[in-house]
Parts: structure tokens; C-alpha cells; sequence
């Protein structure tokens, strides 16, 4: 056999091998590392059952389970349309478009009769620049925590908190909100409903 024709050979019998060697990861390989990750033998202590249609599902810290047809349980990500008694602990309130929901770990739920629904999350609003009219004086917050947001809506995001008898340096006004400076030297608005204005005195 010349060398050329031991050279061909060997190149073939690599490329076979490099073969099934992706024939293999794309097979029982990825699917056991797969498993690995995924699939639990038992559900933790204080899970809670959930159905939707004829479809079952298991619920505990806000993560949700399915039973495998092989044997245990694999994690699933959260069906939309699901609906639990209760929010897990630590979830957030946010307001998208005037409308409530309830976060957590990227999962958007919402208020309904028999609990909570699992949604799929809403579309961002496009926020609309807000002519800002001249004002000045001092906000003095009259609630116990008062939400400061980055616009002059309940569907803008909330940037920090102001405390009972905080004054806040207004800047500018829009129907119903103050553009203000807090403490840390960050602006943002809040609710006038919530606050009383101290004018500035008179020069002179």
C-alpha cells in the first residue's frame, strides 16, 4: 500500500469516528446531561397541585413542575393560563399600561377571582415626552412611602421611595404630579395628592 492510499484511509476512518461521535452527543449524551439538570425524583415538601385542562402541574417557590412519562419530575417553565392561590414570596407589584401585575424571577401574573393567572408579559408602553410647566417651593411628603417614579404616570417605572416628612425640592409640575429633587440629588415625580407645598419665602 503507498502512502498516499494509507493517508486516505486513515482520513476516513477519522471522519467516522467524528461521526458517531456527533451522533452520539446529539443522542442518549444530550439528553442525559439534559436530565441531569432537570429531572428531580421527588417534589419538595409544601408543593401545591395545579391543573389546566387535563394537563397537571406542580407548584413550590414559584417554580413549576411536570410529571415525566419515564419516572420524576422535570421543571417547567410557568403555562400561561395556569392559575395558583397564592404569589410566591418576594414577588413585586408593577404597572404597565395602567394595568397591575404581579413579578417574579420573570414571571407576570394577574389578579382573578379564583387566585392568580400566569400571563405572558404585556407589551412596553411607549411613554410620551410630557411638557413640563415652571413651579418651585418644597414638597413635603404626607404619607408614609410615597413611590418616586422616572415619568409623571403610574406606568412609569418606580426609581426610589420618599418617607413621611421628607421635603423634596420641586423643579417643574405636570397635572396632578412634581418634578423632584430627592436627597440623593436624583430627580424624578411624584403624586401631588400625596404631599403638601411649602412656597418659597419672598426676597426682599
Amino acid at each position: 500500500m503507498s502512502p498516499m492510499q494509507l493517508l486516505r484511509r486513515r482520513t476516513r476512518a477519522i471522519a467516522v469516528a467524528i461521526l458517531a461521535a456527533a451522533m452520539l452527543l446529539s443522542g442518549a449524551g444530550v439528553s442525559f446531561a439534559h436530565e441531569q439538570v432537570m429531572v428531580i425524583r421527588q417534589l419538595p415538601r409544601g408543593y401545591r397541585t395545579v391543573r389546566m385542562g387535563r394537563a397537571e402541574y406542580y407548584v413550590h417557590g414559584g417554580r413549576f413542575y411536570a410529571r415525566r412519562p419515564g419516572g420524576g419530575f422535570v421543571v417547567v417553565g410557568a403555562p400561561i393560563g395556569v392559575i395558583v392561590a397564592t404569589l410566591p414570596v418576594g414577588f413585586v407589584t408593577v404597572f404597565v399600561g395602567g394595568v397591575d401585575y404581579y413579578l417574579y424571577e420573570g414571571v407576570y401574573y394577574r389578579k382573578v377571582p379564583e387566585g392568580y393567572m400566569v400571563v405572558a408579559p404585556p407589551a412596553p408602553q411607549p411613554q410620551q415626552p410630557v411638557p413640563i410647566q415652571a413651579a418651585s417651593g418644597t414638597a413635603i411628603v404626607q404619607t408614609t412611602l410615597l413611590n418616586v417614579r422616572s415619568g409623571p404616570a403610574t406606568t412609569y417605572a418606580v426609581i426610589g421611595l420618599a418617607r413621611m416628612g421628607e421635603r423634596l425640592t420641586i423643579s417643574g409640575s405636570v397635572p396632578g404630579w412634581y418634578y423632584v429633587q430627592l436627597s440623593d440629588g436624583r430627580m424624578g415625580w411624584v403624586m401631588t395628592q400625596f404631599t403638601t407645598v411649602e412656597q418659597p419665602a419672598p426676597q426682599g
